[in-house]
């Protein structure tokens, strides 16, 4: 089972990588091939990262100790419970877990979407910046160009203006 665990996050690491580097050139040279080959490579990532994460499960409730990360993050009195979340314990398997989070999410959101017209955003990057520049209340400006795409700038203070300012406030 350590194999197959070990191999799958290898082939997951590869997956990623086509996925990224065919989606990116597929959409910059307006090839759906390359993103259609891309979207594959995700649920691929996802599938290997699932398989790894079964194996590191398995290994943890069946308290197969010949596995280092078991060995030093379970016993074999621990209740089940425990050594469930005993995966997410330790380093390797807390990035293990995220890995997991982010690709089931990855697949879902791709999934999701796999029947939305892909030369129309849908207004996300806008939304998520204008928030941001809310919140740390500086000034967003938006520069759009059809076909092209937009540019989103946020104006920050400068040290010293800030300084003054929190000096201003506070004086009130």
């Amino acid at each position: 089972m350590i194999l197959v665990g070990e191999l799958s996050l290898w082939v997951a690491l590869l997956m990623a990588a086509w996925a990224g580097v065919t989606s990116y050139a597929g959409g910059a040279l307006g090839r759906e091939d390359l993103v259609t080959s891309g979207r594959r490579g995700l649920y691929a990532t996802t599938t290997m990262i699932v398989l790894a994460s079964l194996g590191l499960w398995t290994a943890l409730l069946t308290h197969d100790f010949s596995l280092k990360y078991v060995a030093s993050n379970t016993s074999a009195n621990m209740p089940k419970v425990y050594v469930f979340a005993a995966f997410w314990g330790g380093q390797a398997g807390s990035m293990l877990f995220w890995a997991l989070i982010l690709s089931i999410y990855s697949s879902i959101a791709l999934w999701t979407n796999r029947t939305r017209n892909r030369e129309q955003g849908h207004g996300l990057g806008l939304a998520l910046a204008r928030k941001q520049a809310d919140l740390l209340d500086h000034e967003l400006t938006v520069r759009s160009v059809p076909g092209r795409g937009s540019m989103f700038s946020v104006t920050v203070a400068r040290i010293g203006d800030l300084a003054s300012a929190l000096v201003m406030r506070t004086a009130r």
